[in-house]
């Protein structure tokens, strides 16, 4: 089950899973953490810190519009340059500063699906 799937399920039932700085931070309904959900979250762990450390993950209230494209993230995009993360880069496109990591509608993303060779951020691309 992918992370986004596990977090709605659990909360779902009452079970909130936060990132707490490098760490998962578990909340909910005492009754709803059994052994089970324990179990599940510790082998879902190393995909849960990794997904919610994503911009994606952090930002769980856009994650819907994230997948299917009304919400899009500068840095993948291929006007963007700067540095892949918290910092302001810098959008050709729209000639102006750009957070690399906040969901927006954007009218000119152009998506980096095939990174090019020197674009500024395909370190970053996942």
């Amino acid at each position: 089950m992918k992370p986004p799937e596990l977090l709605a399920e659990l909360a779902a039932t009452g079970i909130e899973v936060v990132l707490a700085g490098d760490d998962l931070e578990v909340a909910g309904v005492r009754a709803a953490l059994t052994p089970a959900v324990l179990e599940r979250l510790q082998r879902a762990k190393p995909a849960l810190l990794e997904y919610l450390k994503s911009p994606e993950g952090s930002h769980p209230e856009f994650a819907a519009a994230i997948q299917f494209g009304t919400l899009v993230f500068c840095l993948r995009c291929r006007d963007y340059e700067g540095p892949p993360r918290q910092a302001l880069g810098y959008c050709q496109a729209l000639r102006t500063e750009s957070a690399p990591d906040v969901p927006f509608d954007c009218p000119s993303f152009t998506s980096l699906a095939t990174p090019t060779a020197g674009a500024a951020n395909t370190d970053d691309f996942p």
